[in-house]
């Protein structure tokens, strides 16, 4: 827990004034997941960026996709639009799909979040286990964002990926 959040989460014991904000208030989203996912994400956001440890460089396959593991805890598999967080146990956490500047969803352990919905904002979003584990706490799906891209960047190309409904349309035809 950081220093700010013990400050204000220490109770006075019989406080004479409340302070409450004036400003709008944003309600946050609680996505519950097993302990197993738990794990693997906090052990994603909590992992040391610093480039001499393995898990920091990644490994490119003869189809192009690149694999960033810390071997037993989590992998990351970065495609062309998707980036998916595995666990150890080579269970989906997490699922990015990119489809333009701004335009992407998120699948937290089969809850999907789209970055095109009117009350979307990774601020709001938190993620806990569905059951007490010594040290957790709830990660912020911003958090785990922000780690994924110290993996990966958004780069333009010519032709954009098509949204799933639309690759079944053309598909289709």
């Amino acid at each position: 827990m950081s220093q700010t959040q013990d400050i204000v989460e220490k109770e006075v014991e019989k406080p004479r004034v409340v302070l409450r904000p004036k400003r709008p208030v944003k309600k946050p989203t609680i996505v519950e997941v097993d302990s197993e996912i738990y794990r693997t994400i906090q052990s994603f956001v909590e992992s040391s960026r610093k480039s001499i440890y393995p898990w920091n460089t990644g490994i490119e396959t003869p189809s192009g996709v690149v694999i960033f593991e810390k071997i037993g805890n989590w992998k990351l598999v970065v495609g062309k639009n998707v980036a998916i967080l595995y666990t150890g146990k080579r269970r989906y956490a997490i699922i990015l799909t990119y489809y333009d500047f701004g335009k992407y969803e998120i699948n937290v352990s089969g809850t999907t979040f789209r970055s095109t919905d009117r009350d979307f904002d990774v601020r709001t979003i938190y993620i806990r286990p569905n059951k007490e584990l010594p040290f957790w706490r709830y990660i912020s799906l911003d958090e785990v964002m922000s780690a994924i891209w110290d993996y990966v960047e958004v780069e333009e190309v010519e032709e954009a990926p098509q949204a799933p409904q639309e690759q079944i349309q053309t598909q289709a035809q």
